[in-house]
């Protein structure tokens, strides 16, 4: 696997290449090949041989795709990303790159499914100003990143391929994506690959600024209670589990005070 970790950096690196700005995004799911020339596009989540694949899912910025595989800056990050992420073979798994074009959701998505960044320059007549900012934080649907993902991780996995042969990999609001997802489930996939993760938040008490500090808490409890079942299971002094214990009851209390 370090092989491929290798892999995927030498891809993520590749892909941060500028694009005209006159490229529109592509809002679809899609398995990727290509020869740095031409494009393989294999729409859809099923692939033959799963148990044999290692899926390298990549996952968007917040300006999303649009609707088709036309030319644009999807197809010319594809093109870049895919020869060093789709068809190397590491001990007989082939790799092979998986596009997420599912993190919007059409029917509640307040742009009827039009890619959020677009829409609000369209409305404000511009982008990366101030108001665009806001308009793209307070209707850009950051549930249903993770819950989209989350999804399409344990679909790959019911259909046949371990959960340690899928990564989980993204640029700037998806790079912040991937690293959560693997916070939150740490055994769901093997590791998150995160290429410039941030995600925009101006205001000081926005609500993707909450959410990071609300989850941050939420994982130094869950880091304490692991070292507190490892010291019970390495040593035998249980004074010092029952003081770990004491903080982890008082902590988990006043973080439930905090968020009422």
């Amino acid at each position: 696997m370090k092989k491929l970790l290798g892999i995927v950096v030498l891809g993520l690196l590749w892909a941060n290449t500028s694009f005209a700005n006159d490229h529109k995004p592509n809002n679809f799911d899609a398995f990727v090949w290509s020869d740095g020339k031409k494009l393989k596009i294999q729409k859809g989540r099923d692939i033959e041989n799963p148990e044999n694949k290692i899926i390298i899912i990549f996952n968007h910025g917040g300006w999303g795709w649009d609707k088709s595989w036309g030319p644009g800056w999807a197809s010319s990050l594809a093109k870049l990303m895919a020869p060093n992420l789709s068809g190397k073979n590491i001990k007989g798994k082939e790799t092979v790159l998986w596009m997420n074009g599912s993190l919007i959701d059409k029917k509640n998505d307040p742009f009827k499914g039009k890619e959020i960044g677009y829409a609000c320059g369209w409305k404000l007549r511009g982008g990366y100003h101030p108001p665009w900012y806001d308009c793209v934080i307070n209707n850009f649907p950051t549930y249903l990143r993770e819950k989209r993902t989350k999804e399409t991780i344990d679909y790959f996995a019911s259909k046949g391929t371990p959960r340690n042969q899928i990564f989980l990999s993204g640029h700037s609001c998806g790079a912040w994506n991937a690293l959560r997802l693997k916070g939150k489930y740490p055994d769901a996939f093997n590791s998150a690959i995160a290429y410039m993760p941030n995600c925009w938040d101006r205001k000081p008490n926005g609500p993707i600024r909450k959410m990071l500090v609300d989850e941050m808490k939420t994982f130094i409890l869950q880091t304490f209670l692991s070292m507190k079942q490892s010291i019970s299971k390495a040593t035998s002094e249980e004074n010092l589990v029952n003081l770990i214990e004491d903080f982890c009851i008082e902590f988990e209390k006043r973080i439930s005070d905090q968020s009422k």
